[in-house]
């Protein structure tokens, strides 16, 4: 009869845990006395399991008590009856990578990828002994390598998490990740950060490291995202709320160039909210500067939404910035566009004449001001006055020289009305605004022709202009 190789393990490992006591004595003997013994001699092969198994059993129990130096002759015990072993050459490596013997660690881990090459784990231990050897600037020729061991145990194992050090999970994808930037190879960074942040979705320093690629490889909403996602997970970040606004205002500038200005004002928008975030924070230094940054970004947020016809959070941003620099030319100047804009003629004369008062210089606020009242039918003389103020500084200004034009249409000075708007066409012949004051001018003139050519133009610059429809309807008719 031979022993069984299960109760062989029983026995090793009740003689491993034993401690030096009576009790402990006891309770073996009394354990013992219940096994039946058998005398046999075990065959070869079984004698030699014995000691591999004996080994194994005894290097792990000395590695968990940190009995290091002897579990690794444990292991080369145990190599030295089965040498083609993987998994022993793989726990070699990691606990010579432990004693900082990595000569040991890097022979012990090409050993086991040659003995099977399809196991991730003898490539990942590899890559970290790599790393420690040759992961500096005077070995940048190694970095290749590296990248391409990372590479290959993520090949291996796609969903590759690693061990945690320091509370933190260190995967193949972050050393690959790692290298790679510093290689100059953002994209492969960036590649290596997705997987992270799909493997462990909570972890907001990837989602950082992350936006930081993305935004390297000029792929800055991938890089808002990203952002956004860290702060969701951890709303203190106040690095990814630095970044973010920037990044925000990038995209900002660029969306309006582009004449996209919905986009634009979801990005300047953005770039508000990150930039309060951060000065609950990160309060700066100089808090004057602050608020009269923040409050440029709702006076520019303020006038997107009034050119976008959404007047009601143009006055709620502005009203915003206002409350913390009441002084500001812009913010009163577009507050008083956005309240002329929903009907509120008393705000907005208020506001505009604010503006004058805040800032002299400032041309367009004399036109606004003219135009408003030439558009409610008040204070005309006036009007004229403010918006000739307007024309000295921009005498070649047609939006200036077409309220100059309404005014005097106002007026009843239909010669100088034409004259001024036959002008301001000149220099913006595509404004249907101005091509509808002059069809006016022209009807009230009795010159009903050139009153449809001028609709028919504002027409076709706006087709789906209902009152421009109408007046076609009926004096086209005629």
């Amino acid at each position: 009869m031979r022993l069984s190789i299960t109760l062989l393990v029983i026995f090793i490992m009740i003689n491993l845990n034993a401690q030096p006591n009576a009790a402990n004595a006891a309770a073996s003997t009394s354990t013992l006395h219940d096994i039946r013994i058998v005398e046999n001699a075990l065959s070869a092969e079984y004698e030699r399991a014995k000691r591999v198994y004996a080994h194994l059993i005894a290097a792990t129990y000395l590695r968990q008590r940190t009995k290091l130096f002897p579990a690794k002759e444990g292991y080369k015990q145990i190599l030295r009856e089965h040498e083609a072993s993987t998994f022993v050459h793989t726990q070699l490596a990691s606990l010579s990578m432990q004693l900082y013997d990595l000569p040991t660690a890097e022979r012990s881990c090409h050993r086991a990828i040659e003995i099977d090459p399809e196991q991730p784990m003898p490539y990942y231990l590899l890559g970290q002994i790599m790393i420690s050897r040759y992961g500096n600037a005077k070995n940048k020729d190694k970095w290749g390598d590296i990248v391409a061991t990372f590479q290959k145990v993520v090949e291996l194992d796609p969903d590759h998490y690693g061990f945690e050090r320091n509370g933190r999970p260190f995967s193949a994808y972050y050393y690959l990740g790692e290298i790679s930037e510093l290689m100059g190879d953002y994209q492969t960074a960036a590649d290596a950060f997705k997987e992270l942040v799909r493997i462990m979705p909570y972890q907001p320093a990837f989602y950082l490291r992350l936006g930081s690629l993305y935004n390297q490889l000029s792929e800055k909403q991938e890089a808002i995202t990203a952002y956004e996602r860290a702060i969701k997970i951890n709303r203190d970040l106040w690095r990814a709320y630095d970044a973010l606004w920037q990044l925000c205002i990038e995209e900002y500038d660029r969306f309006y160039e582009e004449d996209r200005l919905d986009a634009a004002a979801e990005n300047l928008q953005k770039a508000i909210y990150a930039y309060s975030e951060l000065r609950r924070l990160a309060q700066p230094a100089n808090h004057k500067h602050d608020n009269e940054l923040l409050t440029q970004f709702r006076a520019r947020l303020g006038s997107l939404y009034v050119v976008l016809q959404r007047e009601n959070e143009a006055i709620e941003v502005l009203e915003k910035a206002l409350e913390a620099a009441p002084d500001d030319p812009d913010a009163n100047y577009w507050l008083g566009i956005a309240y002329q804009g929903i009907g509120n003629f008393e705000q907005a004369e208020y506001y505009l004449r604010r503006t004058i008062a805040l800032s002299p210089e400032r041309e367009e606020a004399y036109n606004a001001l003219g135009y408003f009242f030439a558009e409610s039918g008040t204070n005309l003389d006036e009007a004229v006055a403010l918006i000739q103020k307007a024309l000295k500084k921009s005498p070649n200004n047609g939006a200036y020289l077409d309220s100059l034009g309404w005014v005097y249409f106002k007026q009843g000075k239909l010669n100088d009305a034409l004259k001024q708007l036959e002008k301001a066409v000149v220099y913006m012949p595509n404004s249907v605004e101005i091509q509808d004051h002059l069809g006016e001018v022209y009807l009230k003139k009795g010159l009903k022709k050139q009153a449809v050519a001028a609709w028919q133009k504002a027409i076709q610059l706006a087709p789906d202009n209902t009152a421009i429809l109408e007046k076609l309807r009926r004096y086209g008719q005629e």
